[in-house]
């Protein structure tokens, strides 16, 4: 999420550290980030549609696969 809305750096200071493929956990307590709540105020919520909501993004099974996982039905 490091990239989900341009102003992120300025409500967390979160620091994510890749190293070789892997992201590093750091030591700090909790989350390991600390919120800047009066920054958080000057952008609040606003709802909106998440696509990965709606099955579009996940949808990637053939049409035919609901019915491999009606009750009752083995799989092999």
């Amino acid at each position: 999420m490091a990239k989900d809305v341009p102003w992120r750096a300025e409500i967390c200071d979160e620091d994510i550290v890749i190293e070789n493929g892997a992201m590093l956990i750091n030591e700090r307590p909790g989350l390991g980030v600390t919120l800047n709540h009066a920054e958080m105020e000057r952008h609040p919520y606003r709802e909106h549609d998440l696509r990965h909501y709606t099955g579009s993004l996940t949808a990637i099974h053939p049409d035919a696969a609901d019915s491999w996982f009606s009750p009752g039905t083995a799989v092999c």
